[in-house]
């Protein structure tokens, strides 16, 4: 299957793989190979299911969960995907790679509007006067719609007794 797959013959290559399965359906590495072959036809939702079968076989297989962390992040599953490397970063932390992915998907997690607002120095600094002029020790400061938590940060850094963030943007 995978030289098969290396030769472009895609449909020959995922047969030679559906064979191996069905030769030994206990092997992850088998699954995961189909899995990338799969993934390589644009049949992500199989390639999904080949790398889930591969760590169902070897709950180990880190680079499966990489694997299956990149096609739930193209089906547009980003909890999913993040989920799978931060599985991946904890069975292989030294793997840069994993590591790059993770941080890659953190960062897609973030709506780009916050980043002008994050940026907006005078607008913070003049936010930050405030909560320092109003904010007490016995204060309670309830931050609806926290988006990145810069108010919030900035009520504890104030001194606030308790701050709780809510925000619907997981």
């Amino acid at each position: 299957g995978h030289v098969l797959r290396l030769l472009g013959r895609t449909e020959d290559s995922l047969k030679a793989y559906r064979l191996a399965v069905q030769a030994d359906p206990d092997n992850a590495a088998i699954h995961y190979n189909f899995g990338i072959a799969l993934e390589g036809a644009g049949r992500l939702a199989e390639a999904s299911t080949a790398y889930e079968q591969s760590l169902a076989q070897d709950p180990s297989f880190v680079a499966a969960y990489n694997n299956l962390a990149l096609v739930a992040k193209k089906q547009g599953d980003l909890s999913r995907s993040i989920a799978c490397l931060e599985q991946a970063v904890a069975l292989a932390p030294a793997n840069l790679s994993f590591r790059r992915n993770l941080q890659q998907a953190l960062s897609e997690r973030v709506p780009g509007w916050h980043f002008p607002m994050m940026n907006a120095i005078p607008r913070n600094a003049a936010y930050e006067a405030a909560i320092r002029r109003h904010v007490t020790a016995t204060s309670h400061v309830l931050d609806i719609g926290t988006g990145s938590a810069l108010l919030a940060m900035m009520a504890a850094r104030a001194g606030a007794a308790h701050v709780t963030a809510c925000e619907a943007v997981e």
